[in-house]
């Protein structure tokens, strides 16, 4: 697992966008199938993850959202981004 690390990261090519079949396209492909779904999204930090989430739900402008005060900024920040209200 270090080695493949390594490898992609001395690679240069760290999204799906640069190359449709290098480590990251593989890696959502083989996940969504051991996870028993159709697809895999790898995101590069927690906030990209919620935003995902935000927009795969459909969340935007108008709409209230409903979330703990005590939170990460990304967590209030996913969900400005789409033009709702936390």
């Amino acid at each position: 697992m270090v080695d493949a690390i390594v490898k992609t990261t001395k690679s240069g090519i760290w999204s799906r966008i640069q190359s449709k079949n290098g480590t990251v396209p593989t890696l959502e492909i083989e996940y969504a199938k051991l996870m028993g779904t159709k697809r895999c999204v790898t995101t590069g930090s927690g906030t990209q993850a919620l935003s995902c989430c935000v927009e795969a739900m459909g969340i935007g402008a108008g709409d209230e959202v409903i979330t703990s005060p005590y939170t990460d900024m990304g967590t209030i920040s996913s969900i400005l981004t789409a033009r709702a209200l936390p």
